[in-house]
């Protein structure tokens, strides 16, 4: 393969814990509509993520225009050296362009690991409310977790998508770990937001829960400011935005942000 560029280079020396990876794709998978697997394989000795964290992908590859997107690392290898992304590729940006056209021999450039959410493994009971976006992060971390644990999944799919695949999303959860997993159809109104908080939240009587929220902008800071009111502790709230409904990612990957609330 071609040496990493300088931008790759610099961008991993300045990121405390981070390297910079040359991959390439090994194999792709349809995981469900609107969801697609890429498995990458290479050198991954330094690279040491914990469950949840993303790496950024140069995209389009080998462009000197790229802009960087991230990705959470759905699973990582070590044996065959390869991680796997599960990327949304039913819109028409950079990182679904790439990811809808990977093939097997593609080259990727990569830093990471990035992102600071952990889980709160004393936690009895872990709350995710994620889109597309925050499903890989949601099954990685609920993965991650063992007995004794509950895991409820609140996922929200855009209206009328058509999906259907269910379980092909829901974390395989270790054994002893109960699991209620939940995909909805949202239609982002607020009306749908208290409906699924009220119905899955309230059953839950044991306390504290850890939770997190993974997904478009303005639906995260939805959902955090409504969790105190149903009995959520806020220092158990993580939250983090992966995209802006309204506006492009900027070049490092990251959604504008004007005012928002604390979070990675």
């Amino acid at each position: 393969m071609a040496p990493l560029s300088e931008r790759a280079t610099a961008i991993a020396a300045r990121l405390e814990g981070a390297v910079a990876l040359d991959l390439s794709v090994a194999e792709t998978f349809e995981v469900a509509k609107g969801i697609r697997e890429l498995t990458l394989e290479g050198d991954l000795a330094s690279f040491s993520p914990w469950p949840g964290q993303d790496v950024m992908i140069s995209v389009p590859p080998g462009d000197d225009a790229a802009r960087w997107r991230r990705y959470t690392v759905r699973r990582i290898d070590p044996a065959s050296s390869t991680i796997d992304l599960w990327v949304t590729v039913d819109t028409n940006g950079p990182g679904a362009t790439w990811a809808g056209a990977a093939a097997a021999g593609d080259r990727v450039e990569a830093v990471g690991p990035r992102g600071k959410i952990a889980l709160d493994a004393g936690a009895p009971t872990h709350l995710f409310v994620v889109d597309p976006s925050g499903i890989a992060a949601m099954c990685a971390m609920a993965e991650a977790l063992v007995a004794p644990a509950l895991v409820v999944t609140i996922v929200g799919m855009p209206q009328f998508s058509g999906f259907a695949d269910t379980e092909a999303v829901a974390p395989l959860c270790a054994d002893g770990v109960q699991l209620r997993h939940h995909v909805l159809q949202d239609d982002t109104g607020p009306a749908w937001l208290d409906q699924v908080l009220d119905a899955m939240i309230k059953p839950i009587e044991d306390t504290p829960i850890a939770t997190y929220v993974f997904g478009e902008l303005e639906m995260t800071r939805r959902v955090v400011a409504g969790l105190p009111d149903r009995g959520i502790d806020p220092s158990w709230i993580r939250s983090k935005p992966y995209w802006r409904n309204d506006k492009a990612n900027e070049s490092n990957g990251e959604p504008m942000r004007e005012g928002a609330p604390d979070s990675e």
